[in-house]
């Protein structure tokens, strides 16, 4: 039994070097979220949120829930693009102050935490036939 509790001690005891390395070793990350809704402020269910860096090697999509709230978590410090989109609405850019506009970048620090709400609105088509005289 003695034997047993020393190998169980041994086991888990780590020392403070230890845990600082490990800590140094598994990168501080930080996350996104938010909520994405209409011009009229209904939630939208099922919009997709896409998290990308600006060389693409790392692409997140995520969709949101019932109240239009998403979240996407452990991502490395540095500047990132976030856009939603659903089907009926234009997709919108982090930052995008209009439909024609450009987006910005999000820049995220270790364990930071930013929000990014999106308010979409609704796409349109004209429809119609000319005629000539």
């Amino acid at each position: 039994m003695r034997t047993a509790q020393l190998l169980l001690a041994s086991l888990v005891a780590i020392t403070p070097a230890e845990a600082q390395r490990a800590t140094a070793a598994q990168p501080a990350t930080g996350s996104v979220s938010g909520r994405v809704t209409s011009v009229n402020g209904v939630p939208l269910r099922g919009a997709e949120v896409r998290v990308r860096d600006p060389d693409g090697r790392e692409n997140r999509l995520t969709t949101t829930d019932e109240q239009g709230r998403y979240q996407v978590d452990n991502l490395l410090p540095g500047t990132w693009s976030v856009s939603a989109a659903k089907g009926g609405y234009l997709t919108q850019q982090y930052g995008q102050r209009g439909p024609l506009s450009a987006g910005e970048t999000l820049t995220l620090g270790a364990r930071q935490r930013v929000v990014a709400n999106f308010v979409l609105r609704p796409g349109g088509a004209v429809a119609g036939r000319l005629f000539d005289e």
